[in-house]
């Protein structure tokens, strides 16, 4: 059965891992969240930090950004690179270095990639000078019980590719940086959603912001 990121129409849950498009149940649940309550502006700019191959793409057609322009960059060309085409686009580009000039975008969407870089802070710090005043900016990264500390530490094992493992802190690593940080009950969001079921009980979508009234602006916008 393909899932609902390849296939809008579908009402049926897809297998955990979408035989078509590859895509897991947290992608398709945010790709739900974004259409339901990011809603882009027409002219808006979204950057997508390393986006996951089914969301670089089918996130550059108009179902999801109406008129918004969308730049997705990643350390390496992606294979999936090619289906960005303009206006959109796709650039060769680190997190800890953007190139971009100050209050560039109105969304950054920055989905477990922060567990893999090795200058995390620098890498916030860079997202939060890129938003814009009233943008809003999504991180989401696995986390684990306890603190934050560097793949590996302490256990004496690698960490498979992580630079880090994020305990109940992380939202305090954001706030570090600036950032203000609203966390949102993912399942109470989506209960209409038809693969909400597949996702964990505790689910959330983090959303962070420049500053606090433009997150009260949005807390308050979901309740209407």
């Amino acid at each position: 059965m393909p899932c609902s990121l390849c296939q809008p129409e579908t009402t049926e849950p897809a297998q955990p891992d979408c035989p078509d498009c590859g895509s897991f149940p947290e992608d398709r649940a945010f790709a739900r969240f974004f259409r339901e309550f990011a809603r882009p502006e027409s002219g808006a700019k979204i950057l997508d930090v390393a986006p996951p191959a089914p969301q670089l793409a089918y996130f550059p057609q108009e179902r999801f950004l109406g008129g918004a322009r969308y730049t997705a960059i990643a350390p390496v060309r992606l294979p999936e690179a090619d289906s960005v085409k303009l206006p959109h686009r796709f650039i060769e580009m680190d997190i800890t270095h953007l190139s971009f000039s100050d209050a560039s975008f109105d969304m950054i969407i920055c989905n477990h990639v922060l567990n893999y870089v090795r200058s995390d802070f620098l890498a916030m710090s860079e997202l939060h000078r890129c938003l814009k005043a009233r943008g809003m900016a999504f991180l989401n990264v696995s986390m684990m019980p306890g603190k934050s500390r560097r793949a590996g530490e302490g256990t004496g094992s690698p960490g498979s590719g992580r630079e880090w493992r994020y305990g109940d802190d992380y939202f305090e690593r954001l706030e570090a940086a600036g950032l203000f940080v609203l966390r949102l009950p993912l399942k109470a969001l989506l209960k209409n959603f038809p693969e909400a079921g597949a996702l964990p009980e505790d689910a959330q979508q983090v959303i962070c912001f420049k500053f606090r009234d433009a997150m009260e602006a949005f807390r308050s916008g979901l309740s209407r």
